[in-house]
């Protein structure tokens, strides 16, 4: 079985403009934060 799209050739230009640039180190930190704080609200409360 063949499956063709036909679309124009400037269908997804610009398609990704808005979404804002990754910063892996960035998120990573906001991950380690978010888990020391659950690990201190479960020491706190537990």
């Amino acid at each position: 079985m063949i499956a063709c799209t036909f679309g124009r050739a400037d269908a997804w230009l610009g398609w990704n403009d808005a979404t804002p640039d990754d910063r892996p180190l960035a998120s990573l930190i906001e991950v380690l934060r978010f888990g020391a704080g659950a690990y201190t609200r479960l020491l706190r409360n537990g």
